[in-house]
């Protein structure tokens, strides 16, 4: 009934008075209602609610039947045999891993079971190992069939990537080939999810995971550009992504669209039940680098974009005024990060999208590869033109395309499903912490402020952080976005402008013969 009042709260056909008189309720409820939403859908997509059950129950401890659950969707994922006794055997470890004082029993298995809608058979999915004729068949039987049943617009592909969101080029031989699964380097990793469909009509917003739930730059700050959660490594979890997904299925079924979402096979991806847009398949194990789409270009288009931005913000600090400047003294907050990255994969063009697809073998009849268009060739050019010019500031051995592949190697998932990955991931979920690690975003802007002058570079960047810190506090998307052109925009007029000297009156005469 909760579920179907959200419905109907959905179709802005009803008031909520309305809606409230339907359902015998007073609007307050209805209110509440709204509130829990995300707990009312989560209990009935992930069978915890059945249609016989009068309430929403959970166990004694939540936790431990969470971080359970987890580890049965992994291993059913990986198709290993799943008994009572095995899942019992499991949760008493789970249990000491999260220090619960819980002792599983026969009777309580039961009841876990029901709630959770588990038969503990395998679920139908890709076996344990890969061979080339599995990706062949992939390739020769699989995919033709999902594109024979679905529009080119209806095909999506997401994967995640990890970002240095303030690595700059003369420190990218410290982290050269770096895993970075945890220490001192997470605290400088962002992991984003990318997510677009196979004609680059639609990019789906970007999900970045940090390793701060409430860095101290967030304070005062009320919308983010995109969308953002945290845990400890800062990587994707089981939980993290059905949750996504799930937002995406939402969205999908409001617009009336049936989907296909092709992921990479993980142990952060699990198998995600009762979708009612989405079809989630899975591609061969360790064939991913070949088949995975967000591979083939698309995710080094976003960092290209995201770096390009990086060296104009760096370059124009070196530059500000001619004053030296402490090349340490340089940051990057993670709400600047979100920003730069919203702005780039805006940037990452429909073409560049489609054809990474055609690279990853989802090929239609009528669909043929199409050329860099000229923005794409520009945005190349500029950034190869940037890095030469920082060259020609900071002397360093490095080369443009090994300042856009450093974070090509860092891990964004547990590897393997372990008792305390899984243990440490539901903590983590239920875990709302800061990072006193994080560093303030600090106000930019000279000592002296000049009167009656142009403009100097410091009190732009300034007025555009203001306007930032506006569009945030205000909430509007629309605004969001403009305030993400203006700050890419500015930034390059800033850096390529030819002079900052000032006019002066005498030169608007010409000396007559």
């Amino acid at each position: 009934m909760k579920l179907k009042l959200l419905h109907d709260v959905d179709s802005k056909s009803m008031t909520q008075s309305a809606i409230a008189k339907k359902y015998g309720v007073a609007k307050s409820t209805v209110s509440t209602i709204i509130k829990k939403r995300s707990q009312i859908e989560f209990a009935c997509n992930s069978s915890i609610y059945h249609p016989e059950r009068k309430r929403m129950r959970t166990g004694r401890a939540e936790n431990v039947e969470e971080a359970l659950f987890s580890w049965f969707k992994q291993a059913q994922a990986m198709n290993a045999p799943i008994s009572g006794e095995i899942l019992m055997n499991v949760a008493n470890q789970l249990a000491e891993e999260m220090k619960v004082e819980f002792t599983p029993r026969t009777g309580w298995l039961d009841r876990f079971k029901k709630r959770r809608g588990i038969t503990c058979k395998t679920a139908s999915r890709e076996a344990g190992s890969v061979t080339a004729e599995q990706t062949d068949t992939w390739l020769s039987s699989t995919l033709p069939a999902l594109l024979l049943e679905y529009s080119r617009e209806d095909i999506y592909n997401c994967d995640e990537t990890g970002l240095y969101y303030k690595c700059l080029p003369d420190k990218t031989l410290a982290l050269k080939g770096e895993t970075c699964s945890g220490g001192e380097k997470a605290k400088h990793r962002l992991t984003v999810l990318v997510a677009a469909n196979m004609s680059g009509t639609d990019k789906l917003p970007l999900l970045v995971i940090g390793k701060a739930s409430k860095p101290r730059c967030f304070k005062n700050v009320n919308t983010l550009p995109l969308d953002y959660t945290a845990n400890k490594k800062s990587w994707m979890t089981g939980a993290v992504f059905e949750k996504w997904l799930r937002k995406m299925d939402r969205k999908f079924h409001s617009q009336g669209h049936q989907t296909l979402m092709v992921v990479d096979n993980c142990p952060a991806h699990p198998q995600v039940d009762n979708l009612k847009a989405i079809k989630l398949v899975f591609l061969p194990l360790k064939a991913t680098s070949k088949l995975q789409s967000c591979d083939q270009g698309i995710i080094q288009s976003l960092k290209r974009h995201y770096r390009r931005q990086l060296l104009q913000k760096y370059i124009l600090y070196l530059q500000t005024a001619g004053k030296v400047r402490d090349i340490d003294a340089f940051d990057i907050s993670v709400l600047e990060a979100l920003y730069m990255l919203q702005t780039a994969w805006t940037n990452v063009s429909e073409s560049t999208v489609s054809n990474c697809f055609r690279h990853a073998g989802f090929k239609t009849q009528e669909a043929r590869d199409v050329e860099k268009t000229p923005e794409e060739l520009a945005d190349q050019t500029d950034f190869l033109s940037l890095f030469e010019r920082l060259q020609n500031l900071i002397p360093m051995e490095e080369t443009a395309q090994a300042f856009c592949d450093i974070d090509s190697a860092v891990i964004v998932c547990e590897e393997e499903a372990t008792i305390q990955g899984i243990s440490n991931a539901v903590n983590n979920e239920h875990d709302d912490h800061d990072d006193s690690g994080q560093e303030e975003e600090e106000a930019e802007g000279e000592e002296e402020q000049p009167t009656k002058k142009p403009k100097t570079a410091s009190e732009v960047r300034a007025a555009v952080t203001i306007l930032q810190e506006f569009a945030l506090e205000q909430g509007n998307d629309n605004l969001i976005d403009l305030v993400c052109s203006i700050d890419n925009t500015v930034t390059s007029h800033l850096v390529n402008r030819k002079s900052q000297t000032q006019t002066k009156i005498d030169q608007f005469f010409q000396k007559k013969n």
